[in-house]
């Protein structure tokens, strides 16, 4: 067996067994001593408790060994002399190269202790202290950056809530068919301060042992009493609708939707939410006119007045949800996913498909960024998949230098199969998409598609050298083809410039990539979020959306990713 081929199963194989001994933790913990004050940090004295509580995640301040090191680096010092005290490394020795140095321009995430064991914020409720609480979510019925985006959304809901994250039995994703997946498989999962625990375990534990009701607070049992769910949901899954319409009748479903702002605050700052909020919206009918048009180039700090972040991710919205006591207090939380086949579905509208920085809003700009760097150094691409990215830039860059030109290249996502009714461009000859002018000439291009006549891309060849996923197989031996795509995502996200296609999150996920090498190297424009990346869209109004900083745009939140989810996200660390 490979050594990739043995860590793929550790991560995956192994990983019920892990989430059953972190479910063992704390379920242990209720029974500690009752003299023990409940808001115990998760990381204190040295000892690490992979585990949180409510009442823990309270706290709105960390430990004096948690925080950073709020003195930012001197403005004198050239950003090229700046030691990054926090700088991250790969390693692709066990996945069959590149080298160290070679593998180096992957790196876009850090490595901050103090982050990992961040308690959030949420509010004080006595009830739930000390108790077992549990987030439970449905893979979006979609591709798999749609999945990402759920994914992405549970872990941050599951951190500030205080509550153990239920991964979802392994299953079919709609563009991986012919074999079951583990969704944390495609990414670095480490974060020690989240308590997780399978499917599995969690129906083991909790529902056959009768700690889990129904609306009339009547014990109530899975489908056939069964436990193991792998390989029977997901687009393709015989039992999908049984499972999911038994989970959404024992737990309590969030009605929230894209079109309100969710706000984890403190006890305080919820009573006088409504003052607020008001206020907020009478300032924006005394102002008139589209209200994202005075934060275009102008973003707000990332260290601003609550009130002054609050009001730039209203743009478009009327409405503020908070997490409450009542919510607080639920055993189980649930994440609907989005299917017509399942009863309530249509009627709820609950399909949270946008990034989670769409929705959650804290009220301490601490907790805010620091939650955004937790996705970004903690829900990264995994290792191996990284790697096989950086054995394709490697290789791009080195035929480009022998070839006598300058080893750069820009990128280029076409999305045509599904999208051709939607967009003119999209659907109409490549010579259209030429005249547009959306690629320089004579640039070495790396072209990631869904088109299969490679012929289509005739006329671009005569201006640019193309390269394609197939020029590269024989980099890619051993590796899962479900990671193929996600590979190709972190090799356009190296390109000098970026062109994709708007409304689809695969493009969107490799611009939000670009945004946090953008911070991470000091890019042009990275003091407002901006980067090299255009947008083929059903018109020319979106083309260069990601050339200046824009607020939220909603409800279309997931169409493309915003500047707010990288820009300044390590306000608060010194990099010295």
């Amino acid at each position: 067996m490979k050594p990739s081929d043995l860590l793929r199963a550790l991560k995956c194989g192994l990983f019920a067994t892990i989430c059953f001994n972190a479910y063992l933790v704390c379920l242990l913990h209720q029974y500690r001593d009752k003299s023990e004050p409940s808001n115990v940090s998760p990381h204190k004295g040295g000892e690490i408790k992979h585990h949180a509580t409510a009442a823990s995640l309270s706290r709105s301040e960390t430990t004096a060994s948690e925080k950073p090191n709020f003195v930012k680096a001197s403005a004198k010092t050239p950003f090229s002399q700046q030691k990054d005290r926090y700088k991250a490394s790969l390693v692709c020795d066990p996945f069959g190269g590149p080298s160290k140095e070679r593998a180096a321009e992957m790196v876009y995430w850090r490595n901050i202790p103090s982050d990992q064991y961040f308690p959030g914020v949420t509010i004080n409720s006595s009830a739930a202290a000390g108790q077992l609480k549990f987030l439970t979510f449905e893979p979006d019925r979609a591709g798999f950056n749609n999945v990402r985006l759920a994914f992405e959304l549970a872990v941050v809901l599951a951190q500030a809530m205080g509550r153990t994250l239920v991964i979802p039995p392994k299953s079919t994703l709609w563009n991986m068919p012919g074999k079951d997946v583990c969704i944390p498989d495609f990414f670095e999962f480490d974060l020690r301060g989240l308590p997780v625990v399978s499917f599995e375990s969690f129906l083991r534990q909790e529902a056959l042992a009768g700690k889990l009701y129904d609306q009339n607070g009547k014990a109530t049992y899975p489908p056939d009493n069964r436990t193991n769910w792998d390989g029977r949901i997901g687009i393709y899954g015989e039992d999908d609708k049984r499972l999911w319409t038994w989970m959404r009748s024992t737990s309590t479903i969030l009605d929230w939707t894209p079109e309100c702002v969710v706000l984890f605050s403190s006890d305080t700052a919820l009573n006088v939410l409504p003052s607020i909020l008001n206020g907020i919206l009478r300032e924006g009918e005394q102002e008139g006119g589209p209200e994202d048009l005075k934060y275009s180039g102008h973003p707000t700090p990332v260290n601003a007045p609550m009130m002054d972040r609050l009001r730039e991710m209203l743009v478009g919205r009327n409405k503020v949800c908070s997490y409450s006591k009542e919510l607080q207090d639920a055993k189980v939380i649930h994440l609907p996913g989005w299917d017509t086949n399942i009863p309530g579905n249509d009627e709820t509208g609950h399909r949270l498909l946008l990034p989670f920085y769409a929705l959650v809003f804290f009220e301490k700009w601490q907790a805010d960024i620091r939650m955004k760097r937790l996705v970004r150094d903690h829900l990264r691409y995994a290792d191996e998949i990284q790697c096989a990215a950086a054995r394709i830039v490697t290789s791009l860059r080195a035929a480009e230098l022998k070839n006598g030109r300058d080893g750069t290249f820009d990128s280029l996502h076409l999305r045509r199969q599904d999208f051709t009714t939607v967009f003119s461009l999209v659907s109409s000859k490549s010579d259209d998409i030429l005249s547009e002018k959306y690629l320089k000439e004579n640039r070495t291009v790396y072209v990631a598609t869904d088109e299969t006549n490679s012929s289509w891309f005739g006329p671009f060849r005569r201006y640019n050298h193309l390269y394609f996923l197939d020029n590269f197989t024989h980099l890619l031996e051993g590796v899962d083809p479900n990671f193929f795509g996600l590979i190709e995502q972190l090799v356009l996200a190296r390109g000098d410039a970026f062109v994709g296609t708007y409304y689809s999150t695969f493009s969107a996920y490799v611009n939000r990539i670009r945004g946090y090498h953008s911070q991470a190297k000091r890019l042009s424009g990275f003091s407002h979020g901006i980067v090299n990346s255009e947008y083929i869209g059903p018109d020319n109004t979106y083309r260069r959306v990601m050339k200046t900083y824009h607020s939220l745009e909603a409800p279309y939140h997931w169409a493309r990713e915003w500047p707010v989810s990288w820009r300044d996200i390590d306000h608060d660390i010194d990099l010295s």
